[in-house]
């Protein structure tokens, strides 16, 4: 899969019926790496669906585009603990110094998965800066 994949990946991310596999678009997006997929995968950190919401901070963790960072900072909040941990996992990637406080505060998330990521996240982001 190529750029050839982005524009249809990103028109399934958007669709809104049930049943369509807009989490899988959103993790092919984050494997082809494509900074056309930024700006709706952004827009995704907002779905409705938890599954779309994770894959979408973690597809954004693999492009590596700082644009990204505060929005996946806000997942930090999520209701759910599938996108919070995504969203950890994704700021580890993204190294950016702006995730340390929020991703701190996760280390007491009710969720073990969270906590980890959380965890693995910190030290990738100190790691970065020695």
């Amino acid at each position: 899969m190529g750029s050839l994949a982005v524009d249809p990946l990103i028109d399934v991310l958007g669709y809104k019926e049930s049943g369509v596999p807009r989490g899988g678009a959103a993790e092919a997006l984050g494997r082809i790496k494509d900074i056309r997929a930024v700006e709706p995968l952004i827009v995704a950190l907002k779905d409705e669906s938890e599954l779309v919401r994770g894959e979408a901070a973690r597809a954004l963790g693999n492009i590596k585009d700082s644009r990204a960072t505060e929005h996946i900072i806000e997942l930090l909040k999520d209701k759910d603990w599938y996108p919070r941990a995504k969203a950890a996992e994704a700021l580890g990637e993204l190294k950016d110094i702006r995730a340390v406080q929020p991703l701190t505060a996760l280390l007491s998330d009710e969720n073990n998965d969270v906590k980890k990521n959380a965890t693995e996240a910190l030290e990738k982001i100190r790691g970065s800066k020695r």
